[in-house]
């Protein structure tokens, strides 16, 4: 509009745009960043790179030269989603804004040489439970006990096994 100036807000807010889209992709490509790049990002995120994450950017707050924006992270985990939000500060030279690099645009706890890692692990067995939730079938230790058949001669097959039913309590 004439008469308008431009505070850098547009130029910010198409910066942190940017952003959230080159990490979405994974790629940052031609993005201008301080302090670190995509080799650092590949490290990130080389143990989570079959889930898919989609990042959005919620709000950019100026001051001036600097620029704070703040992103949506949501990835697509086999367990559910997965949501947090991170902050990416942004630096103005000239009308350029570059990113300035840190983990924890990535994921907010995340510091130096921290990465994410995502693994899969099997919750207990739960009680199988009866009448009055009382437990018919529990976690507990299991101890086999039985008869090596090719040690044992056919014919002492069944006294053996009498004898080791009577041993153990077994009618």
């Amino acid at each position: 509009l004439p008469g308008c100036s431009d505070d850098g807000t547009q130029a910010a807010e198409a910066a942190a745009a940017d952003l959230a889209s080159a990490l979405t992709e994974r790629q940052l490509g031609d993005l201008p960043v301080q302090g670190g790049g995509q080799d650092q990002l590949d490290s990130i995120v080389a143990g989570v790179d079959d889930i898919p994450s989609t990042v959005t950017v919620d709000a950019v707050d100026i001051e001036g030269d600097t620029a704070t924006a703040t992103l949506a992270w949501l990835w697509e985990t086999p367990g559910g989603p997965w949501r947090y939000t991170t902050t990416a500060a942004l630096q103005r030279t000239g009308d350029e804004w570059a990113v300035q690099w840190a983990p924890a645009v990535v994921e907010p706890s995340l510091t130096g040489d921290e990465r994410l890692s995502a693994t899969t692990s099997q919750a207990p067995r739960a009680d199988i439970l009866g009448a009055d939730d009382e437990p018919l079938v529990t976690l507990r230790p299991v101890m086999r006990i039985g008869i090596d058949k090719t040690r044992v001669p056919a014919e002492q097959a069944p006294d053996s096994a009498r004898a080791l039913a009577e041993l153990v309590g077994i009618d």
